[in-house]
């Protein structure tokens, strides 16, 4: 899933699309035109290892088109979420709620099951799960 903005440079008339998104949403929709891809992807695992949840930034550019030109209302996400160049890797940490963790515990403790879903990284998941006390 991604999200996307487009904007108008004002002096050169330029249409940009800006999109960020989880790293696997993101390399699909590149159009392989970044040098430091391996860079890129060393980084999304490094990042996931600390548990951080990972955004990777990109645009595009529509080129100099009129608003006539341009049927807004029409576009779809697909329509500008293809071809991206990949410009940027970020993560944050995302921090638990106060007490997850002794609440896992007290629902274990029940005889309750308790199961993660998430749609993180593998590896960001994992690391959720044992700061959060689920995963030993």
């Amino acid at each position: 899933m991604a999200s996307s903005t487009i904007v108008r440079d004002c002096d050169s008339g330029e249409v940009l699309v800006f999109v960020k998104g989880a790293d696997s949403s993101m390399f699909r929709m590149s159009n392989g035109n970044y040098t430091n891809y391996s860079k890129m992807r060393e980084e999304c695992d490094r990042f996931a290892a600390k548990g951080l949840r990972i955004l990777v930034l990109g645009y595009k550019s529509l080129g100099k088109v009129t608003d006539d030109e341009i049927k807004w209302q029409e576009m779809k996400p697909t329509d500008v979420e293809h071809g991206v160049t990949l410009i940027a890797v970020t993560a944050v940490e995302d921090m638990l709620q106060e007490k997850v963790s002794e609440s896992i515990q007290d629902f274990k403790a029940a005889g309750m099951k308790v199961w993660m879903l998430t749609g993180d990284k593998g590896e960001t998941a994992r690391m959720i799960g044992i700061h959060c006390g689920l995963i030993p």
